[in-house]
């Protein structure tokens, strides 16, 4: 899930509420500092992350909220993430 303010992720690693990570974009050559605000168990190794970023750039360069439509059935191949902790 993507927003201006942030994004949630699924990933096999565990992070604390308050760590901060990166967020990259491999697409754009793009990286931006986030925190963990909210973390879920969503399987035996699986967690869901609610990050959010630290400053205000619109890291997705994506209008808010998007048109209806604008994206297709494949919208997680078109906004990869990959979280590293700092």
């Amino acid at each position: 899930m993507l927003s201006r303010y942030g994004c949630k992720v699924v990933c096999v690693g565990r992070a604390r509420l308050g760590t901060e990570v990166f967020v990259i974009h491999p697409a754009r050559g793009k990286s931006m500092r986030a925190r963990v605000v909210y973390r879920e168990v969503m399987g035996t190794t699986e967690f869901g992350l609610a990050l959010e970023f630290i400053g205000s750039e619109n890291f997705w360069q994506i209008d808010f909220p998007p048109p209806p439509g604008a994206f297709g059935p494949n919208c997680a191949s078109d906004h990869t993430c990959i979280v590293m902790d700092m």
